[in-house]
């Protein structure tokens, strides 16, 4: 059970398939680094029948937003769209409910405000292709983390997290720090497909140890491609067969691993800042997709060159080429 609590300080929520941003007050939002949204409420399945309260693709949203009535989904109320905002530093999500114009409570009988704790030093935080989870990546304890949606605003069941190790092709466990998550793939238009037990769909994550970007299967957790950028600049692609040094579990200072899908306590709050990074020139820290979902863009903080990766139909990486920036200057954040 959740309570809600009133907001103060103005956060402007804008939605991709909405003409006009949503403004919304927030209160009691600590650090907030990143944020992902869901679509929750009634959908009618596509049997054409049964009608079920639960998490739908953000897009959803916002067609009910500009006007429309998504296809099949006559006679419902419109779903509302949720903000789930990360707390870094923390390691927890804050849930803010942008119609009601509030932050819940994700633990009513604990002192304080409290939001859902996620992970230990999560890097990023972005939405499944199917929106029924929003992922992070954490450098505290080398894995990744994913909270259903519908039970993160959910009044009678706590807030579900499963944390998912990363493996090779092998079915290694990489124990390497990520430094940043993008979702793989543009989110799904469908709408009537009931969620499922894990997410779904890829994410891109980078891990600057061993000059890695990994295109990750987002339920299992194993990488099915990659692209290893170089010091010299240049980059090449990968299959699932990578390795990394090991900065986690045995042999490490970092927290042990965790088996793929087990729920479990999401990690320990307030664990401090990400530490300061010494990095080769070939390090990449920042990826993004672009908004027709068929490019990647890396950067390393160490390097002024910019690596453009396109995308096959599948999502995977198929060719690669290189922008040189001017001056002495490296990359750390792509928008």
């Amino acid at each position: 059970m959740k309570k809600y609590l009133p907001l103060s300080a103005l956060l402007v929520l804008g939605f991709a398939c909405s003409d006009d941003p949503i403004n919304v007050v927030v209160r009691n939002l600590d650090g907030p680094t990143d944020v992902a949204f869901g679509c929750i409420g009634d959908m009618r399945l596509l049997d054409g029948e049964t009608v079920i309260n639960g998490a739908q693709p953000p897009g959803v949203c916002g067609q009910w937003l500009s006007g429309e009535t998504p296809a099949g989904q006559d006679g419902l109320q419109a779903p509302d769209l949720f903000g789930f905002v990360l707390q870094q530093t923390r390691g927890t999500i804050a849930v803010v409910d942008t119609f009601a114009g509030v932050v819940a409570d994700s633990d009513p009988f604990a002192p304080g405000r409290n939001s859902i704790p996620i992970g230990t030093l999560p890097v990023g935080l972005t939405s499944d292709q199917s929106g029924c989870f929003v992922m992070t990546a954490n450098a505290g304890s080398c894995d990744l983390s994913a909270l259903d949606v519908a039970s993160a605003v959910s009044v009678v069941e706590p807030a579900a997290v499963q944390r998912i190790s990363v493996t090779n092709a092998a079915g290694e466990v990489l124990q390497a720090k990520p430094r940043a998550i993008e979702a793989g793939q543009l989110p799904s238009s469908e709408v009537g497909v009931e969620c499922g037990a894990s997410p779904s769909g890829r994410v891109f994550v980078t891990f600057p140890e061993c000059n890695l970007v990994a295109a990750v299967n987002a339920s299992t957790g194993q990488v099915e491609a990659g692209v290893r950028l170089l010091e010299d600049g240049g980059a090449e692609i990968t299959d699932g067969n990578v390795t990394c040094p090991t900065q986690c579990g045995s042999g490490s200072s970092g927290a042990g691993v965790v088996p793929t899908g087990m729920m479990i306590d999401a990690g320990v709050p307030d664990a401090g800042p990400m530490p300061p990074l010494d990095l080769d020139p070939g390090a990449p820290v920042a990826i993004h997709l672009s908004p027709d979902g068929n490019r990647m863009f890396i950067g390393s903080q160490n390097s002024p060159v910019l690596t453009i990766v396109d995308l096959d139909p599948g999502g995977l990486p198929a060719q690669l080429r290189t922008v040189v920036l001017e001056g002495d200057v490296g990359i750390s954040a792509i928008e």
